[in-house]
């Protein structure tokens, strides 16, 4: 029998390379997300295509992936460089068969179809199952030698999924969405040697808050959590906009909700920045998207006001005409992004609010966005968008990953849903999610709560959390979280301080402009005449107080005379 990952040596920081064979030469999807599951146990991890791969990528690698996304013949350089290969090396999907003398103690056979996973319980020692909600098929393999650490079922017959033996493992399916990202997950943690921390993260976030938000029921969630000693993220937008009227309201026109924020901040609650106006085009704010343009399916490559029709390569005379254009739509998505985070940094940080982390609007947002983002934030909230043709292709992953497409950001993944109200049997689909979450060892409990939902659906939320054995709440703000722009950085240490350093504060008649430049006409002339008669008003007391003066120094040196 072979020995687990778990007690072979353990490299301080694994060099990964991962080999894959997809329909196309680039990145696609799934291997974004075998980027996202391999983020959580690695940083440093390099990509080649089957037919471009040659020895000088192996140096100093210490972990070997080929992913198999589609079947086909490997070169025969790829095969041997692969089955050569010293270190630990996992393959995933197709043609494992081309790499027999790697792969000798197993043999594949033609796919089969699962209905139910099992693995071995680590406390009890016992088989736990998990039932699937509709069939997947996987290779099926016939095992010679080695430890099987998932197995597929279908009726009661059993199949490998995940199996290993010395320094090598095989995953029996290219599919890497849910739920199959869990259990490749887990088999990673045994694959790099990383031991789980034998306890359950879990997060929760009071989501899409706004200036127009009810600051009654956003104090009374954030109260009760603080109570409970449960730290909690506050996902923020600074600029509510109304879809009808296109007015804005920002949070300096809210004072009751940003002196909630800046109490519940004080109570330790983390502040996120989730957009600037959670919106685009005529949408609703928290109901829009901003960073994707969902009418065409493309990144914000144009106006909110005009409807940017992407033109196609051969409506081009050249490919030289073709890339400009796509460089200015381009560059037009990166001043959009650029200009929304830093004004959101600005506007909250004017107000004493601190965004620690960054969630984008819906977890929509492009490659060439998350590249953008990370150059402000390390810290990222939600899902991730795995596609920049559609953004219904989403990703995460069941432990916190930092994915080489983040650029260097970590995810802190949102894995059990929220409260949904709209739903006839939401206690239950709450229990099917977390059942799924905890199937999963140490797999993390990440969720949200809209306030406007009021106290008592979040009192039963946190009640199906609560009881699960060696809960531990996380606390972005004893995380090193860090937050930057040209002008200012927000830092926190593992106590939680928060410190905040403006190169280039804005001074008040700065702040003054930018106020009235958010103001309508018609209130810019209310405060004129306001501040008009105020100044009368003082104008006057101030005659009368002289007046007053005058008549007593009068009446003194009348009285003197006449003494």
């Amino acid at each position: 029998m072979s020995t687990a990952f778990s007690n072979s040596p353990n490299p301080i920081d694994p060099k990964v390379l991962v080999i894959y064979s997809a329909d196309s030469d680039s990145i696609n999807e799934s291997v974004r997300l075998l980027d996202l599951l391999l983020g959580q146990f690695a940083q440093n991890v390099s990509f080649k295509e089957d037919e471009s791969v040659t020895s000088n990528d192996l140096q100093n690698i210490t972990h070997l992936v080929y992913y198999g996304g589609i079947a086909k013949k490997l070169p025969a350089p790829t095969i041997q460089l692969i089955t050569e290969f010293k270190g630990q090396t996992l393959a995933i999907g197709e043609n494992v068969d081309q790499l027999s003398s790697r792969f000798s103690f197993m043999t594949t056979r033609s796919e089969t179809a699962i209905n139910q996973i099992s693995k071995v319980d680590p406390s009890t020692k016992e088989p736990i199952f998990q039932l699937l909600e509709v069939n997947y098929p996987i290779t099926q393999v016939e095992l010679k030698q080695g430890t099987t650490l998932f197995q597929g079922w279908r009726g009661d017959l059993s199949f490998p999924l995940f199996i290993q033996y010395e320094n090598s493992a095989y995953y029996a399916s290219h599919n890497l969405y849910n739920p199959f990202n869990l259990y490749l997950s887990e088999g990673l943690a045994s694959f790099f040697g990383k031991p789980l921390r034998s306890e359950r993260l879990a997060s929760i976030r009071l989501e899409d808050v706004h200036p127009q938000s009810d600051p009654k029921l956003l104090k009374e969630t954030g109260d009760y959590l603080a109570d409970k000693g449960i730290p909690f993220m506050i996902a923020l937008i600074p600029v509510y906009t109304n879809p009808e009227t296109k007015k804005q309201y920002h949070l300096s026109d809210s004072p009751q909700i940003v002196e909630v924020l800046r109490y519940l901040q004080d109570r330790g609650a983390s502040i996120l920045l989730h957009g600037y106006t959670h919106q685009y085009r005529s949408t609703e704010t928290g109901e829009g998207f901003e960073f994707w343009d969902v009418r065409n399916n493309t990144p914000i490559w144009g106006p909110s006001d005009s409807d940017t029709k992407v033109k196609k390569r051969f409506e081009f005379s050249s490919k030289d005409h073709y890339d400009s254009y796509m460089e200015g739509l381009q560059a037009f998505e990166e001043t959009y992004v650029n200009s929304r985070i830093e004004s959101g940094i600005r506007e909250l940080t004017d107000l004493g609010l601190y965004p620690l982390g960054f969630e984008a609007p819906h977890y929509v947002m492009s490659q060439a966005g998350y590249e953008i983002v990370s150059h402000y934030f390390n810290y990222l909230l939600g899902q991730t968008q795995i596609s920049d043709n559609d953004w219904e292709h989403m990703g995460v992953s069941p432990y916190q990953s930092a994915p080489t497409f983040l650029h260097g950001m970590t995810l802190l993944p949102e894995t059990i849903g929220f409260y949904d109200n709209t739903s006839l049997t939401p206690e239950s689909d709450l229990d099917q999610k977390i059942s799924e979450m905890l199937f999963i060892q140490d797999g993390m409990l990440g969720m949200f709560y809209h306030p406007y939902l009021g106290l008592d659906k979040l009192e039963t939320l946190i009640s199906h959390v609560e009881h699960i054995p060696n809960l531990n709440w996380l606390d972005l703000r004893k995380m090193n979280a860090s937050v930057r722009t040209p002008n200012l950085t927000i830092t926190t240490d593992p106590q939680g301080q928060i410190n905040y350093r403006n190169a280039s504060p804005h001074s008040e008649q700065q702040q003054v402009v930018q106020t009235i430049k958010r103001l309508g006409s018609v209130e810019v002339i209310l405060w004129g005449i306001a501040i008009l008669v105020t100044i009368m008003v003082l104008l006057f007391i101030l005659y009368t107080f002289s007046m007053r003066m005058n008549l007593r120094k009068q009446l003194f040196e009348e009285r003197n005379i006449s003494g």
